[in-house]
Formats: C-alpha cells, sequence, structure tokens
C-alpha cells in the first residue's frame, strides 16, 4: 500500500492542478491529501530540483506553491527558472513560508503569500479560484 506522499508524487495521467514544493513533507503530504479529497489533481516536491522534474514531465499546473527556504536551489533561482519557460511563465505562484513575510524578497514577482501554519480549508479555497481561471 503507498503512503499519501508516494501517491501524492507520483504523475497523474491527468495534467496537475496544483504542484506543491516544500521541504517538509507532512505538509506536502496533507496539502495534497486535501486537494485530491476535494477533486484536485495535486503533486508534490520536496525540493525545487523535483519541482522541476514535475514540470518538465507534463502541461504547466494550474498553480504551484512554494516554500521560501528550500534546500539545494533556492526558490528564488526555481522561480527565475519557472518564469524563463514560455511553457511555465504564466502560472502562478504562491509563496508559503513560516518565514515573516518582510523576509519574502519584493522582486520574486510572485502571485501571493501565505504563512505558514496554512489552514488547510484556506489552502484548498486558494487552489480553487487559481485552478478555476484556467
Amino acid at each position: 500500500m503507498a503512503t499519501v506522499l508516494e501517491m501524492a508524487t507520483r504523475p497523474s495521467k491527468r495534467s496537475t492542478d496544483v504542484l506543491v514544493i516544500d521541504d517538509d513533507r507532512l505538509f506536502v503530504a496533507m496539502a495534497c491529501e486535501a486537494f485530491q479529497k476535494r477533486g484536485l489533481v495535486a503533486r508534490g516536491a520536496s525540493t525545487a530540483d523535483e519541482g522541476l522534474e514535475a514540470l518538465a514531465g507534463g502541461r504547466a499546473p494550474k498553480l504551484i506553491l512554494l516554500d521560501l527556504l528550500l534546500p539545494g536551489i533556492s526558490s528564488r533561482d526555481f522561480l527565475a527558472m519557472v518564469r524563463s519557460e514560455i511553457a511555465w511563465a504564466h502560472t502562478p505562484v504562491v509563496i508559503v513560508t513560516a518565514a515573516d513575510p518582510r523576509e519574502v524578497p519584493a522582486d520574486m514577482h510572485c502571485d501571493g503569500l501565505l504563512h505558514k501554519p496554512v489552514d488547510l480549508g484556506e489552502l484548498v479555497s486558494l487552489a480553487y479560484r487559481y485552478c478555476r481561471r484556467s
């Protein structure tokens, strides 16, 4: 039997609605499970490298939730790579962080900011708003 995290990180035959990139595996698993219970296709990644692999594996998601502090490639560099690729350039990216919101550089050009701990109901509502736009 697969764990929630394994199910959340497996590629789906459908396009991904939400890509969750966070080194907190429990947060990724809980968020993806909440999305999937409400009919959204969600994938998770624990590093920016894994997030780039997930993006390369299919169509752009309708929303990327990105942790501000990631190991390896920084969230700033990840966002710059996403914005430089025509296929992903217009994908909404919302930063999710436990850090002080003032620590998010203004020049990151993200589409929103959520402060942890995040209410899962609020997270699902946010995802639905972005998923209905596309």
